[in-house]
């Protein structure tokens, strides 16, 4: 029987290899106006433009409307009207509209 969760070997750095970062959700965070303030798509979207931060590229992550709308399973629309309200909370701040 296979694992569901097989073990990897453990890197210098600590990180296993091929192994991705998380997410934290304080409950600061959870807490705070701002998140509950916003609707379930715009928190759903929020959460996948953080997951496509990799330590490195803030600042420069690119999300097409589209993309978002498929992996958080929204309608493109729906999708589109997270994002802006996602600015107008000042929580994403968008440099190049697309």
């Amino acid at each position: 029987m296979r694992e569901r969760y097989p073990m990897a070997k453990a890197t210098r750095k600590g990180r296993s290899k091929g192994e991705r970062g998380f997410l934290m959700l304080t409950h600061d965070l959870i807490d705070s106006a701002a998140w509950r303030g916003l609707s379930v798509p715009a928190r759903a979207v929020l959460l996948q433009v953080w997951r496509r931060h990799d330590g490195k590229n803030n600042g420069r992550l690119a999300a097409s409307v589209r993309d978002l709308a498929e992996e958080c399973r929204l309608n493109k629309d729906t999708a589109a009207r997270a994002l802006k309200e996602l600015q107008e909370a000042g929580l994403l701040i968008c440099r190049t509209p697309g």
